[in-house]
């Protein structure tokens, strides 16, 4: 970090450099701020506007992966490790797809509004799934290899009358002999409903199916 004080540099004229040493906190009223990368050395987790990655054995070896600019809302890393993924709100409520090597964001994905709450990568992190909060209303399913869209739905109103408080995938639909199609599936909870989704890859398509608890009224967070 490179400091610029008034009244010029120090002794030469050279411009002095703070280097920052660790940053302690992070934003704990998110909801899983916190993430244990899969290397089980790593730890990633939300502060403010930014993404610390975080050394468990050296406290010290911390990156800083900036490009939001409001306070970020989700966070998610892949199931191999290679990517993260991040959203916020705000006027930008976008979300940010991050190289794990590099540090680097390799996507901004621009489609939501007001604000980001959930996202999750699905099991062979090929696709990332993300909905907004109530005022956005939105579901979009991502593909990770080139930031492109698969396919969307506008959920509020008419599937949901609120926005979904988690998002999960299930792998592969599976057929009546119980092998593995190439339709992913995923459920989405929250306001007493649960609901279980297919998505064909190919076309984008969506079903969906509200899961019946009979008599029990459970809410979902």
């Amino acid at each position: 970090m490179e400091s610029n004080p008034l009244g010029g540099g120090v002794g030469s004229g050279a411009t002095p450099i703070i280097e920052l040493d660790h940053a302690i906190g992070y934003s704990g009223k998110v909801v899983n701020s916190v993430h244990l990368h899969p290397n089980a050395t790593d730890y990633v987790m939300i502060a403010g506007a930014s993404i610390i990655v975080s050394d468990i054995n050296d406290p010290h070896n911390q990156h800083f992966l900036r490009g939001h600019d409001d306070q970020i809302t989700c966070l998610v890393v892949s199931h191999g490790g290679s990517m993260l993924a991040s959203g916020q709100r705000g006027d930008n409520s976008d979300i940010l797809l991050w190289d794990y090597d590099s540090k680097k964001a390799i996507f901004r994905l621009s489609e939501h509004d007001y604000e980001v709450s959930c996202i999750n990568f699905s099991n062979d992190d090929m696709l990332l799934l993300t909905t907004g909060n109530h005022l956005d209303g939105k579901l979009f399913i991502w593909d990770t290899s080139n930031g492109y869209i698969v396919t969307s739905m506008q959920l509020i109103p008419t599937v949901l009358s609120e926005a979904p408080r988690c998002i999960s995938w299930g792998g592969f639909v599976k057929d009546v002999k119980l092998r593995p199609t190439s339709n992913y599936q995923f459920a989405t909870s929250g306001n007493k409903k649960l609901m279980i989704w297919s998505l064909e890859p190919s076309t984008g398509a969506l079903e969906y199916e509200l899961v019946s608890t009979g008599t029990f009224i459970r809410d979902y967070i």
